[in-house]
Formats: C-alpha cells, sequence, structure tokens
C-alpha cells in the first residue's frame, strides 16, 4: 500500500475478466487530483487476474481473496470491511471512468453541507466504447422520493461514491440479492443523508452480455425483496414504486447486451404492469427483429444534455484507440 493517506477507497469486484478488469483499473488510477486505494476483491478468479495485478505493481492496489465466489454483493461488502478513506467508491470491473470523476465528485460533495453520498451522470456503451445512450443525475439534495419510485441513479454500481463509515453503518450491501443490490444500497442512502450530483458524463457503463450485475433472471423475486425492504417508507413519502419503467428499463438493457428473450419477457412485463399495450408488440420484435426494435428504442429515448457526448467521446477516444491497436496487433 502507498505511504500516503487515501482520501477514496474504490472497491471493484471481479471474477474471471482480467482484460476488462486492467481496463478498469487503469482508468482507476488514472484519477486526477485525488489520493486513492484501490481494493479488488477476488471472486476466486481462475484466470491470469492475481498475475496481471501483480504486474501492475502499483502500491495503491491490494487484493482480497474469495476461495469461491460469494456474489456481488458480498464482494463489495468484503472490499468496504477493507476501505481505510473517509470515502469509498464502488466501480464494477467492466466499467470505466473518466479521469476527473472523483475529483468531480469530491468537490461536489465539499460543496453540499451534509452530503453523505454523490453520483454522476453516465453514458452507456456498447463492447467498442460507443455511446448508446446518456443518463442524467437527480439534482442535488433530497432524492428519496425519486430513488423509492425507481433506480433513478446512473452508472449502475460505478457512479456512486459515499461516506464509507454511513454504508458501513447501513449494513453493507444486502447479499441475498442478484438484481439491484445497488439500487438498494441507494435506497438506503437517500432516507439517511443528502446527494450530491455532479450533472456530467463520467462513468462509462459496459452493455454486454456477460456481466456480474446486469443479468435479471432473479428480477421478480428481487424486486419484491426490494420493493418489501421500503414499503413503509414509501408509504410516509406518499410514493410508489414504479414497476412497469422498472420492467422498461431493464428491457432496453437487455435489448442493447443482445439478449433477446430476457428483453422480450421484460417488455410483457411493461406491457401488463403500466398497461402499454405496444410492449407487447415491443416483445414480439425483440425475438423476431431486435436489431431495428434497438434503433427504433434510441430514437425515442431522451436526449442527451448539450456537450455532453462531446465531453464523454473526448475520453472514451483513447480507450477505443487503445483497444484498435490491441486488435490489430493481437496484444492485451
Amino acid at each position: 500500500m502507498s505511504d500516503v493517506t487515501p482520501q477514496v477507497s474504490v472497491v471493484v469486484p471481479t471474477r474471471n475478466r482480467s482484460v476488462m478488469l486492467k481496463r478498469t483499473l487503469e482508468a482507476i488510477l488514472r484519477q486526477e487530483g485525488v489520493d486513492l486505494e484501490v481494493i479488488v476483491v477476488d471472486e476466486a478468479c481462475e484466470d491470469d487476474t492475481v498475475a496481471m495485478i501483480t504486474a501492475l505493481s502499483d502500491p495503491r492496489v491490494s487484493m482480497v481473496h474469495h476461495d469461491a465466489p460469494r456474489g456481488l454483493p458480498a464482494a463489495r461488502n468484503s472490499g468496504l470491511t477493507r476501505a481505510t478513506a473517509k470515502w469509498v467508491a464502488f466501480c464494477d470491473d467492466d466499467d470505466t471512468w473518466a479521469p476527473t470523476k472523483l475529483a468531480a465528485q469530491l468537490a461536489a460533495l465539499d460543496a453540499t453541507p451534509g452530503a453523505g453520498w454523490c453520483t454522476s451522470g453516465a453514458v452507456h456503451v456498447d463492447s467498442s466504447f460507443r455511446v448508446l445512450a446518456g443518463y442524467q443525475p437527480p439534482p442535488t439534495g433530497d432524492v428519496s422520493r425519486l430513488v423509492l419510485q425507481d433506480n433513478y441513479i446512473p452508472g449502475g454500481g460505478s457512479g456512486t461514491m459515499a461516506l464509507s463509515s454511513l454504508v458501513r453503518e447501513l449494513g453493507g450491501f444486502d447479499t441475498r440479492l442478484k438484481w439491484g443490490e445497488d439500487w438498494d444500497m441507494w435506497s438506503r442512502l437517500s432516507l439517511h443523508a443528502t446527494m450530491a450530483g455532479v450533472s456530467r458524463p463520467l462513468v462509462a457503463y459496459l452493455i454486454h452480455d456477460q456481466s456480474m450485475s446486469r443479468n435479471s433472471p432473479r428480477f421478480n423475486r428481487d424486486v419484491a425483496i426490494i420493493e418489501e425492504n421500503y414499503a413503509e417508507d414509501r408509504r410516509a413519502l406518499g410514493v410508489t414504486l414504479d414497476r412497469a419503467r422498472l420492467e422498461l428499463g431493464q428491457a432496453d438493457i437487455d435489448l442493447d447486451a443482445h439478449r433477446r428473450r430476457s428483453a422480450a419477457w421484460h417488455f410483457l412485463g411493461n406491457a401488463y404492469r403500466g398497461r402499454v399495450p405496444k410492449s407487447v408488440l415491443r416483445a414480439g420484435m425483440a425475438i423476431v427483429c431486435p436489431a431495428y426494435l434497438t434503433q427504433r428504442r434510441k430514437l425515442q429515448r431522451r436526449p442527451m444534455p448539450a456537450g455532453w457526448l462531446d465531453e464523454a467521446n473526448e475520453w472514451l477516444e483513447p480507450l477505443r484507440s487503445q483497444q484498435a491497436h490491441e486488435q490489430s496487433t493481437g496484444t492485451r
């Protein structure tokens, strides 16, 4: 470990994805103007992950080893246990950050008295780092009503920073959950602390068909758990969980990730939950002509704020160039 006291501890769970993990770690270690430590949680990796991290030879990086996979929530909790900084940030092993991500979040927290957590904007990207969509965070303040209705926090598990002590106090991530464990944590944070928002595209959330956190076979069971967890809080605030919007959001992620059957299932869920007949047609199109439906859905999405695409492309372009070079030379 480095002798410098870190401002932020970054927890990165991983399982047999050393190529993606290397790119993620490089982006984290390139953070500008922030002293950090990185805690990689090895979920019983069987590839060259350990050798790759050893070769990095960076004193800021340490590892926690699990002898058997415990799941994403438990892996994040193991990293949280080792975190020594005031603030903790989480990043999945397939996502990446802009070089100014942590500094921008620390500045937002410093400018927001009483804030206990912070999130930023995010872009969804494909495996070639092409931008698919962009999502803004909620405005700074009390976001509990929004977050208890739906997962309005962009970036999945990779966009949020919080007080380490607060996340521990709230019990860490719920290990019962296979889907939505990040949203469940943001729900608890929203009920206990003000959020600071950074409305810039500082996280690239990778959409692909192999993911630790985005596949949805446990969707219905885990949404039911999350709904029960905060039923009293929703009643007190006078809000209801927007299940139809959840279904539609998951359908779009599955569609972008080429998971046709899952996308069709969630479009049907949206049709049923929201009384949206056209989503029955979308379900059929997800199976029969997914490429056409994908383009239609992109056109229907809310446009990104002015300047977002340019800003995201500016820091994503080096990743595209690096990937192209690796593919042309056969290196990794």
